[in-house]
């Protein structure tokens, strides 16, 4: 059940979680389809939680599954599936049937869409077991929540590990890709703040720079906006722990995409090359794994 903390001094109330699932236990039409791609036991969802609605995902899964779905990014998502159970945040259940509807919305009455982001993984829900060196896909259901006008995009991560992983403390390859992509979040959300900027002519004639960054930007979508970078792959070479408890120094590689179909030619191959990174990671005491 997601949980409740208080805000300005006032405990939310339990009878809260209903407010965007009024209709949780009705199936919805129009459905966004979600599947695991054969050989592959991993889905994330990015996508968009209705301020006042709900958003519906239809997850094909094989009766006797175990299902585990968990809220990584939206401080105000939960999630309902319809005849399991409603307005959770973390949910592990064995299927019963081959699909199920899955549908997202806001805990408490919110005045704008949030975005957030759901992993669904199938069998014990071990995120680091399934991996192994093996490529893994994770489809991404994405659209911007200032852009309204963009279209729904499936796409594929590739996930994989390569090192050798002898220090059972050290970041998993699924961990490192949460993480970069919560930094890739942090790109995309300043590349739409700049087109706001641009579309609201927000900036002086001299600021030359500026002019020319917003034509760049705004011809990247036909002048539409939405303009988003994507992460195609990742792989975890290998970490090297460091003096200090609980922290590893690790390269990883990374190849991005993007949204755009004006990537062409040299740029876009530029765009794909694959890129070897080096961050350090911290485990902090209470689990959470950050970057710097």
């Amino acid at each position: 059940m997601k949980k409740y903390f208080p805000t300005s001094g006032i405990f939310i109330a339990a009878a809260s979680t209903c407010i965007a699932f009024a209709s949780a236990s009705l199936a919805q039409e129009g459905c966004v389809s979600v599947a695991f791609p054969a050989g592959n036991d991993g889905v994330v969802i990015d996508g968009l939680a209705p301020a006042n609605n709900t958003a519906c995902y239809r997850l094909g899964t094989e009766i006797g599954q175990k299902i585990t779905l968990e809220v990584l990014h939206g401080a105000n998502t939960v999630f309902s599936v319809v005849d399991v159970k409603d307005a959770e945040d973390h949910l592990t259940f064995t299927a019963q049937k081959p699909s199920y509807d899955i549908n997202v919305g806001q805990l408490m009455r919110a005045s704008r869409p949030e975005k957030f982001r759901i992993s669904i993984k199938r069998g014990e829900g071990d995120k680091k077991s399934s991996i192994d060196g093996n490529s893994m896909s994770y489809v991404v259901n994405t659209r911007s929540v200032e852009d309204t006008h963009a279209d729904t995009e499936v796409a594929s991560i590739a996930l994989k590990d390569v090192s050798a992983a002898t220090n059972p403390d050290e970041p998993a390859a699924w961990d490192m890709l949460m993480l970069v992509l919560r930094r890739l979040d942090k790109v995309n959300a300043d590349t739409r703040d700049q087109e706001r900027r641009c579309k609201a002519h927000d900036y002086r004639p001299e600021d030359v720079i500026l002019i020319h960054r917003c034509s760049q930007i705004m011809a990247l979508k036909h002048r539409r906006g939405g303009f988003q970078l994507r992460l195609r792959r990742l792989s975890k070479i290998g970490c090297v722990p460091l003096d200090r408890t609980h922290q590893f120094e690790c390269r990883f590689e990374v190849i991005f995409g993007a949204n755009s179909n004006l990537f062409t030619d040299e740029f876009s191959r530029a765009l794909s090359k694959p890129v070897v990174q080096k961050a350090r990671f911290i485990h902090s005491a209470d689990g959470v794994w950050s970057m710097i």
